[in-house]
């Protein structure tokens, strides 16, 4: 048994044309958590920042949840405040911290400290993907053959290969052979 290994009836196939032939290919599923990287590499720039705004608030949200749970764990943060909670969450996720309020109590020390590598990690992971965004090419190269380098149609470079979808790749090789070019 493999517990990694998926073991889909229908596995995901498209049809692909080259020249005048047609290629069978087969790949993953396509659900929404199937490829996170290359959902957010190929959506529009509109939808990429909605959609780290949506995390951004889901995470300051969770936290200020988390906190509001405790038993007054930030310095001047009047009682069942929660908007004052959100505020300080903003600050603690987002690596600022102004200094008026802060964690009295060791659950909210522990809580912050959690949010801060959080806000930490999201802050790499986003920093990678707008440079990954900005540093792709904006449009595939139509020109590749035999023996060349291949731009692919998700914006990739790979040397010698042409893209067959997301997860299909054959050479330019043997594109060119079956194009019978």
């Amino acid at each position: 048994m493999h517990p990694f290994r998926r073991n889909s009836k229908n596995p995901l196939s498209n049809i692909v044309r080259i020249g005048n032939r047609e290629i069978i290919t087969r790949g993953l599923n396509s659900g929404f958590w199937t490829d996170l990287y290359h959902r957010s590499m190929t959506v529009s720039w509109p939808v990429f920042f909605a959609s780290a705004a949506l995390v951004f608030i889901a995470l300051n949200g969770t936290f200020a949840l988390v906190f509001f749970l405790g038993h007054e764990p930030i310095a001047n943060v009047p009682a069942g405040s929660f908007l004052d909670l959100v505020y300080f969450s903003i600050e603690t996720l987002a690596t600022v911290g102004y200094g008026d309020m802060h964690p009295q109590t060791h659950f909210g020390h522990v809580v912050a400290t959690v949010e801060i590598f959080t806000g930490m990690s999201l802050l790499a992971v986003m920093t990678g993907l707008i440079f990954a965004r900005f540093s792709r090419p904006a449009r595939a190269h139509r020109r590749h053959g035999p023996g060349t380098s291949a731009w692919l149609p998700c914006g990739m470079p790979f040397n010698g290969q042409c893209c067959l979808g997301r997860t299909s790749w054959i050479t330019c090789d043997v594109a060119a052979a079956i194009a019978g070019t």
